[in-house]
């Protein structure tokens, strides 16, 4: 009889040691065949529902896509190489230059004009308001500044006929941010408090509240924006607003009303009407005051 083959004496109690797995790793994605890196660049510029456009260290136009021909009027040879102002009204042309000059100082992503108005320039002369966001790009020609521009015409037309039914209303309005900083009045509020429009914008509401409520108003209004709906204010109770001249007035009612802007996704501002006073936001809206003054 032969001999049975000798298993592997094991070392230490261990068993014999096995081949390790191989673990498979995923492949790395592949670009499809004969697509290069500019081309996906371009295809990417071009389905961007924006004008998009790209300016040199010089200021002259060296990129542009299918929107920016749409929204300004333009074919793109007549943009190539011509100086970025031509997209703008000459009235601001100069001053462009120098921003354009500062901003170089400190490329960086970023919106362009913060609170000022812009305004974009067809080839036909015509103008519309624009939001405009700038970001540098490093090629190997140098510094490439990349433009997006929006088109916000509907914006503004949304926002002038909201000011329009503001002015028109027959109670003072008060529009008042997340932290009680009046964001836009109408001309009521000038009327029945005595304080022209610039010197309330950005001021505290407390400012129309009388001294001896002021100090518990702040904790109302961020109790409001934890539940933000519309509803009277301070039902059943007397409300007072105080004037420039320091006079007080007790109010026959106010409403309060909350909306949600764009920007936020949490209530900002709030408006005030002596029917009372609303916000969206927090909106207050308060009806004419009782005539004896307090």
């Amino acid at each position: 009889m032969g001999r049975r083959p000798r298993r592997p004496k094991r070392r230490g109690g261990a068993h014999p040691a096995t081949p390790a797995r191989r673990i498979r790793r995923p492949a790395a994605p592949v670009a499809p065949r004969g697509v290069t890196a500019d081309r996906w660049f371009r295809d990417l510029l071009e389905s961007a529902p924006d004008p998009i456009i790209g300016v040199n260290a010089r200021g002259r136009i060296v990129l542009v896509n299918a929107q920016t021909e749409k929204v300004f009027g333009y074919a793109r040879a007549e943009l190539m190489d011509q100086p970025v102002e031509i997209l703008i009204p000459e009235r601001v042309r100069g001053a462009h230059r120098q921003h354009r000059a500062g901003y170089l100082m400190d490329p960086r992503t970023r919106p362009m004009g913060v609170g000022l108005d812009l305004t974009g320039r067809r080839k036909d002369g015509s103008e519309f308001p624009a939001e405009i966001s700038l970001s540098p790009l490093q090629t190997p020609d140098g510094l490439v500044v990349t433009t997006i521009v929006r088109d916000i015409s509907d914006r503004k037309s949304a926002d002038e006929r909201f000011r329009g039914l503001m002015e028109a209303a027959p109670d003072a309005m008060v529009i008042v941010d997340a932290d009680g900083h009046i964001a836009l009045v109408n001309g009521l509020v000038e009327k029945l408090f005595g304080y022209r429009r610039n010197e309330l914008i950005g001021r505290s509401i407390e400012i129309l509240v009388p001294a001896r409520y002021r100090r518990a108003h702040p904790e109302h209004r961020s109790r409001y924006f934890d539940d933000p709906r519309a509803r009277p204010m301070a039902a059943g109770l007397d409300l007072h607003g105080l004037r420039k001249d320091g006079t007080s007035s007790r109010w026959r009612s106010a409403s309060r009303r909350c909306a949600r802007t764009k920007a936020s996704s949490s209530p900002r501002r709030s408006a005030t009407s002596p029917t009372g006073r609303r916000s969206r936001t927090s909106s207050v809206a308060c009806s004419r005051p009782l005539p004896t003054p307090w």
